[in-house]
């Protein structure tokens, strides 16, 4: 009924139920099944036939952010690629009713088989370019560009990219980069501290200095996006970790802060652009046009507290709160950056011990230090 409903340009008015004399009109007027009637064949394959008019009509590769080159590559790389030209037969004639029938080298498409789709010659699930086997080693560099973690590359990518264990090379890249395991960070031993929740953007900031390049710079950080800034300052010092690895690797670093701000954040499902500007950026990886569509992100505050009381709640597991300190206390303090010796110095605690930093006699002269880079020794009390 609903294929020959198709046929006609219907009008739907609203009549109260005292108008309505008889209102069981149809309800009951079901039609039978009509496996002789021609009519109804017909209309059945003519509806289809327009259907698919109308989807050829829609050219997918016209919405891509990329470049015609790109486009021509990936078309090349298709047609070379035989699992490729193997699933692109089975799309245009038809799947098979069972999984057993499916040729062996395309059966890891054949749970998103309803998604595929071919377009001038590129072959898409939804709104995702299904990437040749010789072009997945480029993209994988193209992903972990800014030298993020695994799974904020897979986050970036799932949007816009795809082949099958995409998910599981992205982590095996990531594991393998020299760059990133030079700068692998130390785990931290004390409980999670949050801030205050904000309630809008720019309400709370971090802030910290860096050098890169022999220049001095401010970066400055929304808690409520996770956006940050850098700002150039005269004379300054101390360094990020994302700028560095993108300088040691030889790539841009203004590109890597493109692309970490267009990362959605793991828990939120938005990236910190999305949440502060209501829309992703553009970056070099392919994207339709209907994603870069200004989108405003709802609920930001309370997947804020949800994603910090889940963070804290990991996090403690491994971690426990010191006790306190007394004043007079000797303590030993790990060595500071540049120091190789290896030693931890003696000291003594010259303030208690409350949540945050400590004031200690070292060496000497006054430091502030947290309880995670102290030791507590039962040794005389010494403060020269």
């Amino acid at each position: 009924m609903l294929l020959t409903l198709q046929n006609y340009c219907l009008k739907v008015v609203y009549k109260p139920g005292p108008e309505m004399y008889i209102s069981d009109t149809l309800s009951r007027a079901a039609t039978p099944i009509q496996s002789t009637d021609t009519q109804y064949i017909r209309e059945m394959v003519c509806s289809l036939q327009q259907e698919q008019y109308d989807t050829a009509a829609i050219q997918q590769t016209d919405y891509l952010n990329v470049t015609s080159q790109r486009l021509t590559q990936i078309r090349q790389h298709t047609e070379k690629d035989e699992c490729l030209q193997t699933l692109k037969t089975v799309v245009l004639e038809g799947w098979p009713d069972c999984r057993e029938d499916t040729p062996i080298v395309i059966r890891g498409y054949w749970a998103i088989r309803d998604e595929i789709s071919v377009q001038d010659g590129v072959l898409f699930r939804s709104q995702r370019v299904i990437i040749p086997k010789t072009l997945q080693p480029e993209m994988l560099r193209r992903i972990h560009y800014s030298h993020i973690g695994g799974e904020a590359c897979y986050r970036q990518a799932r949007d816009t990219l795809f082949w099958p264990n995409m998910q599981g090379e992205i982590k095996d890249f990531v594991q393998q980069c020299s760059v990133c395991n030079e700068y692998a960070h130390e785990q931290q031993k004390e409980t999670m501290m949050s801030h205050p929740l904000p309630k809008r953007p720019w309400q709370i900031v971090s802030m910290d200095l860096f050098n890169h390049a022999g220049k001095d710079f401010l970066l400055v950080v929304d808690h409520y996006s996770d956006f940050w800034e850098v700002d150039l300052l005269p004379d300054l010092s101390a360094e990020t970790t994302i700028l560095r690895r993108a300088a040691f690797a030889g790539e841009d670093p203004w590109k890597a802060i493109l692309h970490w701000r267009n990362t959605p954040t793991e828990g939120l499902y938005c990236s910190p652009a999305q949440r502060l500007m209501s829309r992703r950026l553009r970056t070099h990886l392919p994207v339709t046009d209907q994603l870069l569509t200004p989108r405003v992100i709802n609920e930001i505050p309370d997947k804020l507290c949800m994603k910090r009381r889940m963070a804290k709640l990991s996090y403690d597991r491994s971690a426990k709160d010191l006790p306190e300190l007394n004043i007079g206390q000797p303590i030993r303090m790990k060595p500071l950056p540049g120091d190789r010796t290896g030693r931890w110095r003696k000291g003594c605690a010259c303030s208690r011990r409350v949540p945050g930093p400590m004031l200690l006699m070292w060496r000497g002269q006054h430091t502030v230090a947290t309880g995670s880079i102290l030791d507590q020794r039962r040794e005389s009390p010494s403060c020269h």
